[in-house]
């Protein structure tokens, strides 16, 4: 839909805060990226041909533009910090950061952002308010965990510095939840914590205390205890159901060189951890029973770095590329929760194939990629932006997907509402699923 169809762009900057046809983002690998409550998707930083990044871009699925929001578009630098902790100001800005960001929309349609690598890793939290541009810092949070007493909160506790923990979830009370990551050293992570917005304390609440578990804490699949947890791990792909529960997939173990497939929820409500799917096993391969056919022995192979992931109801969730020894996968994956069953969708060749920008074919595909960015807009549609090759080339080039209903069925996933109906107005009733409520239901209606 957007970008070039070539690696390592430079972009075009344009000018700061002002849309554009052709405006576009550079090359980016691992950038934070977000979907605010209109449906919207915005980057910061990542990995580029120009080093790491430190702008903030925003796309408009309904104008199809890009706008750099703020930021150099250039060079790289640490962290500004203009005014004391908590406060917003034009001159902050949380400097060059890539590999993995930790990142939250919450009910104020302020986007949060914590960890990542520049020169460190980061330990900072930061907060932007797209409705001033400006963003605030919320303090240090020390480079290495103290834990404190399971399920308090203490102004002394912290997760510690953080990268390539991109498993980040938010729940009903506004409070920000993060699992794993690597440390400053590389070493891997299964806690689970949460941070209170209001109160600016953290609170260890799930998983174990020590870097690079490899066993965690597994029990008979299907079994919940808040004494379960997955092994340690970094880089893998999450959702969040209708619900509240939080899920997690895969992943890998830098140190062991494990990469999982193992299918994770855990529930708000019990604090309770339950193995969906998979074993502790790793290094898993793929197994499939054939496009579109769903099988109980189907699985998706041991991968990291697969943040492309979209669900779309409570029982249909998609997840593209990734990377399993070291090479990147350029297939596309749906799973099934309640049948708790993965279905292969399809695999394109790894140079991929472009096609004629903004004309959709059953043939046209993504060169094979890993730390990409995703979204799923108010109207349903599916994008994907940027990620690496196996050659280390940073791509900016922006893909739109159109499920296919013949392959899977509407009867995994309820129909979304028309939304871009034009006779919508403030006093139409939208009859949704419930499970797809938050994908049928605009913003201010009900």
């Amino acid at each position: 839909m957007k970008g070039d169809s070539t690696p390592n762009s430079l972009g075009n900057f344009g000018i700061m805060g002002v849309p554009a046809s052709t405006n576009e983002p550079p090359g980016l690998y691992s950038a934070a990226f977000w979907t605010d409550t209109a449906g919207n998707l915005w980057l910061y930083g990542g990995a580029s041909t120009t080093n790491s990044q430190k702008s903030l871009w925003k796309f408009d699925p309904s104008t199809m533009d890009w706008t750099w929001m703020k930021g150099s578009d250039s060079g790289s630098s640490s962290p500004i910090y203009a005014v004391p902790a908590g406060f917003f100001d034009a001159q902050n800005e949380p400097g060059s950061l890539k590999w993995g960001m930790n990142t939250w929309t919450d009910k104020q349609n302020h986007l949060w952002l914590y960890g990542g690598c520049h020169i460190l890793v980061s330990n900072i939290l930061w907060q932007y308010n797209p409705a001033i541009n400006q963003w605030a810092w919320q303090g240090g949070h020390g480079m290495f965990p103290v834990y404190g007493t399971k399920g308090i909160e203490d102004s002394a506790n912290t997760p510690g510095a953080r990268y390539e923990g991109n498993a980040a979830w938010i729940d009903d009370a506004n409070n920000l939840w993060l699992f794993g990551g690597w440390d400053q050293i590389n070493r891997a992570y299964n806690d689970l914590w949460k941070y209170n917005i209001t109160s600016g304390m953290w609170a260890w609440m799930s998983g174990g205390n020590v870097s690079n578990d490899s066993v965690g804490s597994y029990g008979p699949v299907g079994a919940s205890s808040v004494n379960y947890f997955p092994s340690s791990r970094a880089s893998n792909f999450h959702w969040q159901d209708s619900s509240k529960n939080f899920w997690l997939v895969g992943g890998e173990n830098y140190y062991l060189s494990y990469y999982y497939n193992d299918v994770w929820k855990f529930n708000l409500t019990s604090l309770e951890w339950t193995l969906v799917k998979g074993s502790m096993q790793s290094n898993a391969d793929n197994v499939s029973s054939g496009n579109c056919a769903a099988n109980m022995n189907n699985q998706e192979n041991g991968r990291y770095e697969n943040r492309a992931t979209w669900k779309l109801c409570d029982n249909l969730v998609l997840n593209y590329g990734g990377v399993q020894r070291n090479h990147p996968n350029n297939d596309l994956w749906a799973f099934l929760p309640q049948q708790n069953e993965w279905v292969e969708i399809n695999e394109g060749p790894p140079i991929g194939n472009y096609g004629i920008k903004g004309i959709s074919s059953p043939s046209n595909y993504p060169p094979a990629r890993n730390g990409s960015c995703s979204f799923v807009d108010k109207d349903n549609n599916i994008w994907l932006f940027g990620g690496m090759d196996s050659l280390g080339r940073e791509y900016n080039d922006l893909w739109k997907y159109v499920l296919d209903t013949a392959c899977l069925g509407n009867s995994y996933c309820p129909k979304a509402c028309n939304l871009s109906s034009p006779t919508i107005t403030a006093t139409t009733t939208i009859i949704c699923p419930t499970d797809s409520a938050q994908i049928c239901a605009p913003p201010n209606y009900t």
